[in-house]
C-alpha cells in the first residue's frame, strides 16, 4: 500500500527530524515494511544493531519515537485501504499485522486522536487521503500532525528542535 521513493522518504524524514544515519536507515524500513507488519526487534535485526540502541538512536534530536513512527505508518495504509468502503476494519486490522481490530482502533485514537475510519478522513475527506498516486504525499499529510505535535512537545519541555529542520 505504502511506496518509498527515495526523495520522499528522505524529505519526510528531514520533517520529522531524523538527520543520524541511523535514523534515516531505520526510517526507509518503517516506511517500507510497516505496511507488512514490523516490529522494533526485526527492524533492529536488520539493520545490525541492539534493538535497546535503535530505538534510543531513533528518536534522538526530536524525532518520534520509533513505536510511532511505525504506528503512523501503518495508520496511512490503514487510512488508505478504509477509504474504500469495500475494507471493513477488522480487514485491514489482518492485513497489517495488527493483533486485533480494537488495537487498530486503539492505535489510531492515541496516535491522530480518531477512529481507525477516521484516519481516512483527516486533511479534508476520504478523497484527500485515498486519491493520491504518490504515497509519499499521503504519508507527509498523515505524519505532519505527528511531527508538528512532536514538536510542539519539544518545546513545552525546553528542548532544543535543529534549526536546520523545517517544522
Amino acid at each position: 500500500v505504502v511506496a518509498a521513493t527515495f526523495f520522499g522518504t528522505r524529505w519526510l524524514a528531514a520533517r520529522l527530524g531524523l538527520t543520524e544515519p541511523l535514523q534515516q536507515a531505520a526510517w526507509e524500513e518503517v516506511v517500507t515494511a510497516a505496511p507488512r507488519g514490523l516490529t522494533t526487534e526485526g527492524l533492529a535485526r536488520k539493520l545490525k544493531v541492539r534493538r535497546e540502541t535503535l530505538s534510543r538512536g531513533f528518536g534522538a534530536g526530536g524525532a518520534p519515537t520509533l513505536k510511532r513512527a511505525i504506528d503512523a505508518v501503518r495508520l496511512v495504509a490503514a487510512g488508505q485501504l478504509l477509504g474504500n468502503p469495500g475494507y471493513r476494519v477488522n480487514d485491514v486490522a489482518r492485513l497489517l499485522g495488527f493483533s486485533s481490530a480494537s488495537l487498530l482502533q486503539r492505535t489510531a485514537r492515541r496516535t491522530f486522536g480518531v477512529s481507525a475510519r477516521g484516519v481516512a478522513l483527516l486533511d479534508g475527506g476520504a478523497a484527500a487521503v485515498t486519491a493520491s498516486t504518490d504515497p509519499m504525499i499521503v504519508l507527509a499529510r498523515v505524519v505532519a500532525p505527528l511531527a508538528d505535535k512532536h514538536a510542539m512537545r519539544a518545546l513545552k519541555l525546553n528542548t532544543t528542535v535543529s534549526a536546520n529542520v523545517e517544522l
